[in-house]
């Protein structure tokens, strides 16, 4: 366990990516990450190549098959320096070319326009074309010059192979350290989209490029090291072939480190959010840092989010057009046009005198008296568990019962008739003017949904909801502008305070007689 641990805090320490992040947090913020990347890719092909001349003029035993290993060894060193000027230079202006889109876009608040996203995209690969085309360069040069010094052809093989197998592995780190870098960049740019046609280092690709620059290339090298020197003993290579493994084993551990913390921190990233989505946080939005099949995984996160946040928003204007309980219902048991008998309690309100108010009143002054007197009749049911059926012009139908099974509905009913009596007579001493009649009534119902398979509602249809509108007819001349029918409140039993008797009434479109109740203490009429 501990040498695990040691081997993770190298991987840590030599994740060069890694350390300039912290090194360099606002990165991100300005044209920064473009300078950065600028100095990793001059360090990742300079060190490369003075290794490689160390190794070929000092430490390959075939160095010395010149009359003059010196005068050789000069010669080489001068060629060297000047090839680094000539390609750094090449690079530097493409780069320049390349990437002057986004070092223009990066300080401003501009969104990214079709040249800026093309070049982050783009950028591992092209990155990765400039260095191969100066290696591939540089093997041409060395391998004339080779010749020109007077080595044989297998010197020359050597020579052309190494920089070659190096140019392959400087061009694999450039791609990825350019993906790695240039993430917060590309976050920036893919504003949590993934483009339909750009591809990038994917994950399949980002570990061929890790094994090619970790193993593969330092494993040919030592294969290769001593063909056609059999002359030599073995003594002879015991250094260069110590030097060649001691390279596989340290960028072994830097490339691997750095490719599996690649899709290791877009992956904690993305555990994170979807913890929080489960959680019922639906303002997590998953950076798109990558344009492979982690890029879309992220994208895929953000998608999902996207519609379960339409999801929400359609079931909260779902449930404030029907009301909450019958969204419910409705997304849990789905819809048809059957319905079904049930007990249920009905509450109706309506204002009293809104016509006279509508025609001395503007229609704002209206509209605003409308919202008061509905609020406080939704809020009141609300609280009771009910839900509102319909807005009737200035009235309204609220049901207390189904779609859920409510044993105590009528006394729910009975509580929401006085708070609703109580909230008028509150807005009235705010100089809302609001004067309402409220009847109750309790009985068997059939509820379900009318209507045709396109539009359709869910709604009750019974002796009750008549009933409760009939008495709010009543209750517009009776003082307490608050009755209830005598069923109602024995079905109650008491729970709902305290009623009395107020008298038998027939009414409209009834055959028998209605024995009312008001509350005691009555409410306090506007």
């Amino acid at each position: 366990m501990r040498a695990a641990s040691r081997l993770r805090q190298g991987g840590a320490l030599l994740d060069a990516p890694r350390l300039l992040d912290r090194l360099l947090p606002d990165a991100a913020a300005s044209a920064r990450p473009l300078a950065v990347l600028g100095a990793l890719l001059l360090a990742v092909n300079l060190v490369p190549a003075a290794a490689l001349f160390l190794y070929l003029e000092v430490l390959d035993p075939s160095s010395s098959q010149v009359p003059d290993p010196g005068r050789a060894r000069l010669v080489v060193a001068l060629v060297l320096l000047g090839w680094l000027a000539v390609s750094v230079a090449l690079s530097g202006r493409w780069s320049v070319r390349d990437l002057q889109p986004v070092a223009d876009w990066l300080p401003t608040d501009r969104a990214p326009s079709a040249p800026v996203r093309r070049a982050v995209l783009l950028a591992p690969v092209r990155t990765a074309r400039h260095a191969l085309v100066g290696w591939i360069g540089a093997a041409g040069v060395f391998g004339v010059t080779t010749v020109a010094l007077g080595y044989g052809p297998s010197r020359t093989v050597v020579v052309v192979a190494a920089i070659a197998l190096a140019g392959v592995s400087a061009a694999c780190l450039d791609a990825l350290l350019t993906e790695r870098v240039l993430r917060p960049v590309r976050a920036r740019v893919l504003q949590g989209q993934l483009p339909a046609q750009v591809r990038g280092i994917g994950v399949e690709r980002r570990m061929l490029f890790s094994w090619a620059f970790g193993s593969a290339v330092p494993l040919v090298g030592v294969v290769a090291a001593p063909i056609d020197q059999g002359h030599r003993t073995l003594a002879e290579f015991r250094l260069p072939l110590t030097v060649l493994c001691g390279a596989a084993l340290v960028t072994g551990l830097v490339i691997i480190a750095g490719a599996a913390r690649a899709v290791a921190e877009p992956l904690a990233a993305m555990t994170d959010a979807l913890r929080r989505i489960e959680a019922g946080d639906l303002d997590v939005q998953v950076a798109v840092d990558d344009t492979g099949e982690v890029g879309r995984v992220q994208a895929a996160i953000n998608e999902m989010v996207a519609g379960l946040r339409q999801r929400r928003r359609l079931e909260d204007l779902f449930g404030r057009y029907v009301g909450a309980e019958v969204a419910a219902h409705a997304l849990e048991h789905g819809v048809d046009l059957a319905g079904s008998r049930v007990e249920a309690s009905v509450v109706f309100v309506d204002l009293v005198g809104s016509t006279a108010l509508a025609s001395a009143l503007p229609p704002e002054e209206v509209v605003r008296m409308l919202n008061v007197f509905f609020a406080a009749v939704v809020g009141a049911v609300a609280d009771e568990g009910g839900w509102v059926n319909k807005f009737e012009g200035d009235g309204a139908l609220c049901v207390f019962g189904p779609p859920a099974d409510v044993p105590d509905h009528a006394a729910r009913a009975l509580r929401a008739a006085l708070a609703i009596a109580r909230r008028l007579a509150d807005a009235t001493a705010a100089h809302a003017r609001l004067d309402a009649a409220i009847g109750v009534s309790s009985g068997t119902v059939v509820a379900g949904n009318i209507g045709s398979p396109e539009r359709l509602e869910y709604t009750v249809i019974g002796d009750p909801v008549n009933e409760a509108a009939r008495l709010t007819d009543e209750a517009k001349a009776h003082p307490a502008r608050l009755l209830a029918s005598a069923a109602t409140v024995e079905r109650a039993g008491g729970s709902a305070g305290t009623w009395v008797s107020a008298g038998q009434v027939t009414l409209r479109g009834r055959p028998a007689a209605t024995e009312l109740r008001v509350p005691v203490p009555a409410p306090v009429p506007a």
